[in-house]
């Protein structure tokens, strides 16, 4: 059978050869290659027809593998559009759903909120009312507590001997703290002496500046000095002079006038218009009054010297214990120097 084959293959190569040869000779050389790979081809395929079987079934199973592949991937494709047009949907409507009950749990919210806020603030009324009595009753009791106090200190104090500018000798600074008096908390201490300053008194002067108060350790007040405003005076201190025996006068009423000393142009200013000018320099001039009285107060009125043509009034005033208090000071300075020689 092979044989066979063979024979008729080679026939085959020789018939097509002879017809090649009897062909139109315009038939190029490619055309003649062409025609042997074709005739090649078809004796492979006489020869072997299993291997050309097996290309068929090959060709065959990558073309069934190719649509199956695109089937595949055409239906992947497909599916996932329908998957995610799905999701689409589904979202849409999912956040459509989920607004709707945020803004209803919102809408709640806010009129849970609304009618809490009106019964807290009921409530707080309420609580801020009753806290305002308690503070009201509380208040009424603090007020009629002070009141009894400051009426019993009144009346201490009042037992206590009269000084200057409605204070009392001998009272607490809180007893003159009672009085309405407005003390500065700088005190200065030195010597068992406590020294506040204040801008008024119960009783002052209309020219009045401060005033400086003296509290002894165990004596209280024992000394108050007055400093007024400063005097804007011509050359000759005219203006200061008259205020100055003003206030002389009116000591005089109550006190004893000691002495005076009432002079300037002793040295250097002796000119009419250098008054506070001597005043400043010492040895020049002096104007100043000594009074005392019965129960031991001793009170020094003096004009003292700001600059050329202005002055001030200057009022100290010693209380009944002021001069012993001074003795048992400068005692004590003397046995410390006894010591120390």
């Amino acid at each position: 059978m092979q044989f066979h084959i063979k024979i008729r293959s080679i026939t085959l190569i020789v018939f097509f050869n002879i017809c090649l040869g009897c062909a139109n000779t315009n038939v190029t050389q490619e055309k003649l290659k062409q025609l042997n790979e074709k005739i090649t081809e078809l004796n492979q395929t006489i020869n072997n027809p299993e291997s050309k079987a097996n290309k068929i079934i090959s060709e065959a199973k990558n073309k069934a593998n190719s649509l199956y592949s695109d089937k595949i991937d055409e239906a992947n494709k497909k599916a996932t559009e329908i998957i995610e047009n799905a999701k689409s949907t589904f979202t849409i409507e999912a956040k459509k759903e989920f607004n709707k009950i945020i803004e209803d749990a919102n809408k709640k919210a806010e009129k849970i909120i609304a009618e809490a806020e009106i019964e807290a603030d009921k409530k707080i009324i309420m609580l801020v009312n009753e806290a305002q009595k308690v503070i009201n009753q509380n208040k009424d009791k603090k007020n009629l507590k002070k009141n009894v106090i400051k009426h019993i200190q009144s009346i201490k104090i009042q037992d206590k001997q009269k000084a200057v500018f409605g204070l009392y000798w001998g009272a607490t600074k809180l007893e003159i703290e009672n009085l309405g008096v407005n003390l500065t908390d700088d005190k200065i201490v030195k010597d068992d002496i406590y020294v506040y300053k204040t801008n008024s008194l119960p009783k002052n002067l209309k020219d009045s500046d401060f005033f400086i108060l003296f509290f002894h350790k165990n004596s209280n007040l024992q000394k108050v000095i007055m400093i007024s405003k400063d005097i804007d005076d011509s050359l000759s201190g005219f203006s200061g002079r008259n205020r100055y025996n003003d206030l002389k006068s009116l000591l005089a009423k109550d006190y004893t006038l000691s002495e005076s000393f009432e002079y300037v142009g002793r040295k250097l200013y002796k000119e009419f218009d250098e008054f506070y000018q001597c005043l400043a320099y010492k040895g020049c001039g002096d104007w100043c009054s000594f009074f005392k009285n019965e129960e031991g107060v001793s009170v020094t009125l003096e004009l003292s010297p700001v600059n050329k043509g202005k002055g001030y009034i200057r009022i100290s005033v010693e209380g009944p214990e002021w001069s012993s208090i001074l003795d048992a000071k400068n005692e004590k300075i003397r046995l410390l120097e006894d010591e120390a020689l």
